[in-house]
């Protein structure tokens, strides 16, 4: 078996990231269906030939962001969980993960979302997405000995938190008070779901 020389391991690498840098840029200022290829090797800096080495099309650069953010996203998540006390805690924590990453997205999480709800590889890997989410709602359930919820709750729940904050980041930028809103929903939507019987469940947002 042939193996590649380190130093052109590490050109790959390199490239790989260049253009998945240029591809963020390109997707959050143009949107995935009026951006192309060409586009992409501007806003990247490489040429149609390394471009070409580590992708077939723009769909397949488009799946590699995806799963790029999202494990980020997963394990920012997972790290945030650490030293929180209560359910309600852990909740929230999550919570503010996700609206932070949405903020600073700048609208490519918004453009992700919108081409992963269609039907395809990244159906796919949104679908791979909300299943590892509702495996973490299960594992850390089972170390604090909490009900095992139907993970059909969960996708419920994860897809309503989907659906909340594209409907914020569609009316514009998120903004802090916009922030401070979704928070008090996403809160109250996840742990009203998920409470047992005894849980702190926070007020019901209302009409400001």
């Amino acid at each position: 078996m042939e193996v590649s020389p380190p130093g052109d391991r590490l050109g790959s690498f390199f490239s790989l990231n260049k253009i998945l840098a240029g591809a963020a840029d390109v997707f959050r200022q143009k949107g995935v269906d009026a951006s192309t290829v060409e586009d992409i090797l501007l806003a990247a800096g490489v040429s149609r030939r390394t471009f070409y080495k580590a992708f077939a099309n723009k769909e397949e650069v488009l799946v590699a962001l995806h799963r790029e953010l999202s494990g980020l996203l997963m394990s920012v998540m997972r790290n945030a969980l650490e030293g929180a006390k209560t359910a309600r805690e852990r909740l929230e924590r999550c919570v503010d993960v996700y609206l932070l990453a949405a903020q600073r997205s700048g609208g490519l999480m918004l453009e992700l979302q919108a081409q992963a709800l269609r039907t395809g590889k990244l159906a796919e890997r949104r679908k791979a997405v909300l299943t590892e989410m509702a495996e973490l709602v299960e594992e850390t359930s089972q170390k604090e000995n909490r009900s095992l919820v139907d993970p059909l709750l969960v996708f419920g729940v994860l897809a309503g938190m989907e659906a909340v904050v594209r409907q914020m980041m569609e009316s514009g930028r998120l903004t802090d008070s916009d922030m401070a809103r979704a928070r008090r929903v996403l809160v109250r939507l996840a742990a009203g779901a998920l409470a047992e019987p005894g849980d702190d469940v926070p007020p019901l947002p209302v009409r400001l």
